[in-house]
């Protein structure tokens, strides 16, 4: 056959194939992998390439392993109670889940043992940590790094030579890192206590390595139930004892700041003399609702200004900017008004709505109604750059331009602000140095009513740390300092 036409027919059934390889359903991890005969336990199934469907989905082990209930997380990720039977056959078992036409599968993935029959105890404690920041571990003391869990380990009669296996799991996303701790040998009755600071070695997942480098955009690690599963093994690789415990966190995914119009409720209303103000906020959400209200002569506070009857709402809002309609009731020269956001997010335990601080402004009349400071007709503001991402502690310049109602260049020295102010400084000339926490802020430039900000992401510098540190970091498992690493 002809050279060329076989390097044709070669690269065509490569090409055929390959995306099939690549995107080839199956499943990569099970947490817990191994259950006692007469045990009832849930675990958490991870998949890959899967299209997981609740109520269509099902699994199965085969013969002694029953599933009494299948909860699917997302496509990719499954929480199954499954109750071996007593006579179960001990060894390594398969899975498999359906849905409609498509088998995930995996070989081996999971073992059946023998009863645990020795008096050694376990008893995890975990510490409730309701926010995480990456930036709460120090790179150069890992020492520092929270406490997640503390564990009691307690010996039998019987001297023993016992080490610890855990898996940090993610109800989410499945098993994204494991320990080992060797205790060496350990005398009869004796007690050992470990926390996460104590493990000598750990190994990351691939479910582990996207995880944080996604964490790294937002500085948070995602809403999620965390699952610690700990068990203890004799010299023979025996199980003797086991325990787990969960942490939920509930870790804001945005920050909810309101820019423009208005001023705080502590501060004088700001005058305005646009009857379609534009309503911009800043903020990381699903979805918003735009709230505003009138307000009555003497009211002053915002819990009572929230209880007038709106008279204006926009649902179900994708952007953080709107402009007030035509079509909505008619803002009064003279009348004082006040507005707020409601943010839609996801979290671990459902949706949340998170509540904007509530700005207020007087509608005034002028023929200056496009003057700014100074006497300058302006007409908007644009700041460059739009949007940005920077590292954490670094500075970068920004510049705003200001157009006439011809959209001619003017001349303008604005004011500006960081949203929210613990991000970092600006100065008169629009010189930003940023804090040291990564997440998403505002850079916000005003001049008289008219302003306009910037979008900025502040990214932790450590991203080029290798991923077995940025794990040091994170779960604050300290690596084996013999580990040549």
């Amino acid at each position: 056959m002809n050279l060329i036409i076989k390097s044709l027919l070669s690269t065509f059934l490569i090409l055929a194939f390959l995306p099939k390889v690549l995107l080839s359903q199956q499943i990569i991890s099970v947490v817990p992998n191994s259950g006692e005969q007469g045990e009832t336990l849930d675990m958490i199934i991870s998949g890959s390439n899967t299209n997981f469907v609740n109520g269509i989905s099902t699994a199965s082990f085969g013969e002694g392993i029953t599933i009494e209930s299948l909860n699917i997380s997302s496509s990719v990720t499954a929480i199954a109670r499954v109750s071996i039977d007593a006579s179960s056959n001990l060894g390594s078992r398969d899975l498999s889940i359906t849905t409609n036409n498509e088998i995930a599968s995996a070989q081996n993935i999971f073992e059946v043992i023998e009863p645990t029959s020795s008096g050694v105890d376990l008893q995890v404690d975990m510490i409730p940590v309701n926010v995480l920041y990456i930036s709460n571990f120090d790179p150069s003391n890992i020492s520092s790094a929270p406490l997640l869990f503390t564990a009691t380990l307690t010996n039998d009669n019987l001297e023993r030579k016992l080490k610890a296996d855990l898996v940090f799991n993610s109800e989410k996303h499945g098993s994204l890192v494991t320990g080992i701790k060797d205790f060496g040998t350990v005398a009869p009755n004796q007690v050992i206590s470990f926390t996460n600071r104590d493990f000598d070695d750990f190994f990351s997942t691939p479910n582990g390595e996207d995880l944080l480098y996604d964490a790294l955009a937002t500085g948070i690690l995602p809403p999620d139930n965390y699952i610690i599963d700990i068990v203890i093994k004799d010299q023979n690789g025996k199980n003797v004892a086991k325990d787990d415990g969960s942490n939920t966190t509930t870790n804001p995914t945005t920050e909810l700041e309101v820019i423009a119009p208005g001023n705080a409720i502590s501060q004088k209303p700001e005058e305005i003399y646009n009857p379609n103000p534009f309503f911009q906020w800043f903020a990381k959400a699903t979805s918003y609702d735009l709230i505003v209200y009138p307000v009555t002569e003497g009211q002053t506070s915002a819990k009572l200004i929230t209880e007038n009857t709106p008279i204006f709402e926009q649902k179900e809002l994708s952007n953080t900017s709107f402009l007030y309609p035509n079509f909505a009731e008619e803002l009064k020269a003279g009348k004082t008004y006040a507005w707020q956001i409601f943010a839609h997010i996801s979290t671990s335990q459902g949706e949340q709505i998170l509540s904007s601080e509530v700005f207020w402004f007087t509608l005034k009349t002028s023929s200056d109604s496009e003057t700014g400071s100074g006497g300058i007709a302006l007409k908007s503001i644009e700041i460059l750059p739009e949007e940005i991402e920077l590292n954490t502690g670094s500075t970068f310049l920004f510049t705003a331009l200001g157009y006439d109602k011809n959209d001619e260049l003017i001349n303008i020295k604005p004011e500006w602000k960081v949203i929210p102010s613990d991000a970092g400084t600006i100065n008169e000339n629009g010189l930003f140095i940023a804090a040291y926490r990564p997440k998403s802020i505002a850079i916000v430039a005003k001049y008289g009513e008219i302003q306009d900000f910037a979008t900025v992401t502040l990214r932790w510098e450590g991203t080029s740390l290798n991923v077995k540190n940025l794990l040091e970091q994170v779960f604050g498992i300290p690596k084996n300092s013999n580990s040549g690493e």
